[in-house]
């Protein structure tokens, strides 16, 4: 169910989706979403102090992640004062006028969280694969282009919302949203645009990390084999723990210290050592071995448990908003059913809210940063 934001007659009964209006459930809703939305204010306010006292974390390729918590702070923020309006004083108290302001800073700040978890995937790509790290010009540019879209794709929506009245709210009150259903070429040309961004930026996002992760088994392989020739020259062996480390750089959350000591421990079996054929020393090398190759598998694990959780999180978290509230009501030109809003904001709310945890423990500089901010860098 879906009222005009100038208190025009309502679109649908509220009976949509077994809706009551000011009830218990709609409070409930509201502070669900709120709570949801203080967590998110205080995660992004705690990458804003990281990046405030720790100096190491303030280089271009971060800035991208400093962006994305601006644009979740910024539009968790707006939601949450509403939030906590709507539900302690009931039904929608904001007003049209406020619906209109959150709104515009939704639209704003959800097109700069999407378009900033993409170039994250692609810098890194460009970075671990390409061994091209962006330089800190074509960062900013990046940061510049992606407020420029999102400012423009904000206000398109604005306009595009004018014949319905502009911002409408949804049915469970708990967010406003764009009367995505009304039949305009304007409105429709948004919806569509909103639905192939979500695609691509999904798209891209999957095949970044996918290529990284294969990036990631080819240098294990190349290991494995080192481990087996047990290589018997110390220059080869330098060279090739050399070539290990500019293969693998920090970012792709590899623990690189541990496994380049490790790599280095099994290059340096062989240097010197090949009239050592006694049964002890083959002992030793197969439990070196053994070990190498414990720990890879359990880099492998990480490696593609992060992956997968920055993928699948993205795509289920706004899957819920983009098919649940903008597919739904853009190809029936009916709103979107109670139960399908308010799981639509609860998830679009969640993924800002997860954002800078997901950074911090999936993140080795953030992780490293936050237990020093926290005191707990002993434990490390």
């Amino acid at each position: 169910m879906v009222i005009s934001a100038q208190g025009a007659p309502p679109l649908e009964d509220f009976s949509n989706g077994g809706w009551v209006p000011h009830s218990p459930g709609e409070r409930a809703i509201n502070f669900i979403s709120l709570a949801i939305n203080i967590v998110n204010i205080c995660g992004n306010s705690f990458i804003f102090y990281l990046f405030a006292t720790d100096r190491g974390l303030r280089e271009a390729r971060t800035f991208l992640i400093l962006n994305l918590a601006v644009a979740d702070f910024l539009w968790g923020g707006s939601a949450g004062f509403t939030e906590l309006w709507n539900g302690i004083a009931g039904g929608f108290a904001t007003g049209p006028a406020g619906c209109q302001a959150v709104l515009f800073l939704a639209a704003l700040g959800i097109a700069v969280s999407m378009q900033t978890l993409m170039w994250i995937s692609v810098d890194r790509w460009l970075h671990i694969v390409h061994e091209r790290p962006s330089p800190s010009s074509v960062i900013m540019y990046i940061i510049a282009l992606v407020w420029s879209v999102a400012i423009s794709f904000a206000t398109w929506l604005m306009l595009a919302s004018r014949p319905a009245g502009g911002a409408i709210i949804a049915a469970t009150h708990t967010y406003c949203d764009a009367p995505w259903l009304i039949q305009t070429p304007l409105m429709k040309s948004v919806a569509y645009f909103t639905l192939t961004c979500y695609v691509f930026f999904l798209t891209v996002m999957a095949l970044c990390y996918g290529t990284i992760y294969r990036k990631f088994r080819r240098v294990r392989a190349r290991i494995a084999r080192l481990t087996v020739r047990s290589l018997g020259s110390a220059t080869t062996g330098s060279s090739l723990s050399s070539q290990w480390s500019a293969t693998f750089p920090n970012d792709l959350g590899v623990q690189r210290s541990k496994e380049d000591s490790a790599v280095s421990d099994v290059l340096e079996l062989g240097v010197g050592r090949s009239s050592q054929t006694d049964r002890s020393e083959r002992i030793r090398r197969r439990r070196e071995r053994g070990h190498l190759m414990e720990q890879e598998q359990q880099e492998e694990r990480a490696v593609v448990f992060k992956f997968v959780t920055l993928v699948a999180f993205f795509s289920v978290s706004w899957g819920f908003w983009v098919v649940g509230v903008v597919a739904y009501e853009t190809f029936t030109n009916k709103p979107s059913p109670a139960n399908l809003t308010g799981m639509g904001a609860i998830m679009a709310y969640t993924n800002s809210a997860a954002n800078p945890l997901l950074f911090i423990f999936l993140d080795k500089r953030f992780m490293s940063s936050a237990k020093n901010a926290l005191g707990l860098y002993q434990y490390n």
